[in-house]
């Protein structure tokens, strides 16, 4: 099946996968929830991004050697029909659980901060609709509006990390790495286990207008959202210590921190247009991306079509696998290094497998 006739340009790129990975910084942050001690946050960031640079470089390479086709083809073309479905049903289950997830960290998400005597289904399914009208529109929409909506909640992310000033101690900061490195090792599988969900971008890379443009501005959105959430891990731990672990919504909660001559505070609601901006682009584009790659596994005719009844089926997932607040976060945590490892395997697979084709090939070929 031939890909759809939908670009997008760097710029669009860059927003996409910002959005992708900032969504549950945004929310919920599960990398505090995973660490000993919140002074350890920013290294457990920054090794985090580190070690995903390394895992996720693969795919951009694979992107190129296949510049007209998605990830779910080309595990086809590489590893043969049947094994490269299965790689990409378990990648497409894979987006269809992040986008359950999405569901409920939003829907948690107010009912904890503004609503709590509103059943949290409201929330759940107007996001979940929200996300499947944008995605039933097409890539092009999608990359449209999140790029309209970047600078609002990066403008809101730099609200959120510079003006509670007043409250900042940097001495909050020491000591650092005091349990030991060895602790570290849990929030960095839960930081990488994020930055993971960025695998969406082998369905995006074909689509972009220039293919070789794809590695120069992953790196730009790598560099951008790696820097904002070191900021935002520093931030955190200076302004409230050792109580940052106790956060339910940390940036929620930082925001209620700003005072600013008087004049400025009381601003959550621009925190909560951001949280519900960001989720529905995000959703719109796992949506999208499960729905695309389920026609070009099974040969159906139309996307489109499959978009709904896959958000009604991730409405119903994210009931199913989440109870509350804490039972979530701790879902993330504990799930975090299944996660890793697999999306690790797959990209690992499909890389030794194109260098075994390729060598096949070329021998083959003398």
């Amino acid at each position: 099946m031939s890909l759809p006739a939908e670009k997008v340009n760097g710029a669009q790129l860059i927003s996409l996968i910002y959005m992708i990975r900032i969504v549950p910084v945004a929310i919920v942050f599960p990398t505090l929830f995973a660490v000993q001690t919140a002074q350890d946050l920013w290294i457990a960031t920054l090794s985090g991004a580190v070690l995903a640079a390394v895992i996720l470089m693969p795919l951009l390479f694979l992107g190129l050697k296949y510049p007209e086709q998605t990830i779910i083809q080309y595990s086809q073309t590489i590893l043969g029909s049947i094994p490269g479905k299965v790689v990409g049903l378990i990648l497409i289950v894979y987006w269809l659980k992040v986008a359950a997830d999405v569901i409920y960290a939003i829907g948690d998400a107010f009912t904890l901060a503004v609503m709590p005597e509103t059943p949290i289904w409201v929330f759940t399914v107007l996001i979940a609709f929200m996300g499947a009208y944008t995605a039933g529109h097409g890539l092009e929409v999608i990359g449209r509006i999140s790029l309209n909506f970047m600078a609002i909640i990066i403008l809101v992310g730099i609200l959120v990390i510079v003006l509670p000033f007043e409250a900042a101690k940097v001495g909050n900061l020491l000591p650092v790495l005091k349990n030991g490195v060895q602790l570290l090792v849990k929030p960095v599988l839960v930081s990488l286990s994020f930055w993971a969900q960025l695998v969406v971008v082998g369905m995006l890379l074909p689509h972009l207008n220039r293919i070789r443009d794809g590695v120069r501005f992953s790196g730009y959105a790598f560099l951008i959202i790696g820097i904002l959430i070191l900021l935002f891990s520093i931030t955190l731990t200076v302004v409230f210590g050792v109580t940052a672990k106790d956060l339910s919504l940390p940036a929620y909660s930082l925001v209620r921190m700003i005072r600013v001559a008087r004049f400025l505070e009381r601003i959550e609601i621009i925190v909560l247009i951001s949280w519900t901006l960001a989720a529905a682009v995000k959703l719109a584009l796992l949506l999208w991306a499960g729905s695309l790659g389920l026609v070009q596994i099974f040969g159906f005719s139309n996307y489109p079509s499959l978009v709904y009844p896959l958000g009604i089926i991730c409405i119903i997932a994210a009931h199913l696998l989440h109870d509350n607040h804490m039972e979530y976060m701790s879902a993330l945590v504990q799930s975090a290094p299944f996660i890793v490892i697999t999306v690790a395997a797959l990209i690992t697979i499909l890389a030794f497998g194109w260098l075994l084709k390729r060598n096949s090939d070329s021998a083959g070929g003398i």
